[in-house]
This record gives C-alpha cells, sequence and structure tokens, in this order.
C-alpha cells in the first residue's frame, strides 16, 4: 500500500511539474509582424486583450503584430463565414497585440474581454457590434443600420459613424454613443448610458434601472 501511494505521489507531482511548465509562454519584447492568409469571411470575434484595426478593403487582409514567441500561441481561423482570433491560454505577454484586417464585406463585430477595436471608414449597408466585458469598440464611416449590444461596463465609441436606423441594448454598465438621421430603438437594463447625435425622427427607449439616453451636444 505505501508503495502504491509513494508511486501515486511521484505521479501527480509529475503532472503538476508538467502543467505549471506549460502554464505561461511569457513574451520575449522581441515584436515582429506575420501575415496571415485568409479569405471568405464576413463576421469578426475577438477574444482577448487584442488592439485590433479593422479597415475597409477590397483585399481580404490579416496581419498580426506580436512578440516573436508569442506569435505561434496566436490563433486565427475562419469557420463559415466567422474569423476568430485568439491565444492559447498559456500566454503571458509584455507587449500588445496588434491585429489588422483588411475586407469589404465585414457586417460583424465581436469582442470579448478588455480589447480594443477600431472599424475605420465603414461603407456597408449593416453593421451589428457586440460587446461582452469591459472592452471599446470605435466605428467610424457611413452605414444604413447599425445595431449595438453591450453585456458588461464596455464602450462604444461610434458617434463618427453616419447612420440611418440604430439598434442600441445595454446589459449593465455600458456607455454607447452614435449618430442617426432616422430612428433610434434603445433597450437599457441596468445603468448603461445611449449618448446620441443627430435629429432622428423616431425614438423608442425602454429603461429597466437607473440607465438613460441623453443627446449629446
Amino acid at each position: 500500500m505505501k508503495k502504491f501511494n509513494l508511486i501515486n505521489f511521484f505521479l501527480i507531482l509529475g503532472l503538476i511539474s508538467a502543467c505549471a511548465s506549460a502554464k505561461n509562454i511569457k513574451g520575449n519584447g522581441n515584436v515582429v509582424a506575420e501575415k496571415r492568409n485568409v479569405s471568405n469571411f464576413e463576421k469578426v470575434v475577438v477574444d482577448g486583450s487584442f488592439k485590433v484595426f479593422i479597415e475597409h478593403s477590397k483585399n481580404e487582409t490579416l496581419e498580426i503584430e506580436a512578440e516573436e514567441n508569442i506569435l505561434p500561441h496566436i490563433i486565427s481561423e475562419v469557420r463559415g463565414d466567422v474569423l476568430r482570433i485568439y491565444t492559447e491560454n498559456n500566454v503571458q505577454t509584455t507587449e500588445t497585440i496588434k491585429v489588422r484586417i483588411g475586407s469589404d464585406e465585414v457586417d460583424y463585430v465581436e469582442l470579448n474581454g478588455s480589447g480594443k477595436i477600431e472599424i475605420d471608414n465603414f461603407q456597408n449597408d449593416r453593421l451589428s457590434v457586440e460587446m461582452n466585458g469591459s472592452g471599446k469598440i470605435y466605428a467610424n464611416g457611413k452605414t444604413k443600420d447599425f445595431d449595438v449590444e453591450i453585456n458588461g461596463s464596455g464602450k462604444v465609441e461610434s458617434q463618427n459613424l453616419k447612420a440611418e436606423n440604430v439598434d442600441v441594448e445595454i446589459n449593465g454598465s455600458g456607455k454607447v454613443e452614435i449618430s442617426s438621421e432616422r430612428s433610434i430603438n434603445s433597450d437599457i437594463n441596468g445603468s448603461g448610458k445611449i449618448i446620441y447625435h443627430g435629429n432622428p425622427t423616431n425614438i423608442s427607449n425602454s429603461v429597466n434601472g437607473s440607465g438613460k439616453i441623453v443627446k449629446g451636444s
């Protein structure tokens, strides 16, 4: 029995040591850029604390800037029409990971975590953004329909995205700044805040909590 327990002890000790050694891959500080092939995506999902730039481009492109030993552990995959970007669990960076995406087909952007996304010169008929966490999304350009959903304390600054119809849902303490020339439909659950610009002819607002919608200066 003692021999059996001793064997088990060393097996467990070895397993713990292996897990500890695989737990963290720390960035070496040497930042490099890598271009990756991507195609046929319309949606972008980002998990983590990346800084992402999405630019209007006829060509579908992806470039990742990160520490050299971290790059192999940054996953970018297209499944269906979704480009998803995330890191493996055992990554510890010392420099911000930057991602540059080029496309003229993107109509949905999702950020999970505390990262930042900048959507520059958007030119499609519809854009939907979803934020889960405390991240930030910035957007400029022009669209007909703009949908925003925040779950948490995130922020969406899109006052420079000229939209006709805007739908906003905030669950939590998130903040959204928008521009609309036709209609705003909003649903706030919690202490969220919506600041709108433009002169919409129709505003429909539902609030459960201390949230509010106000006109920007």
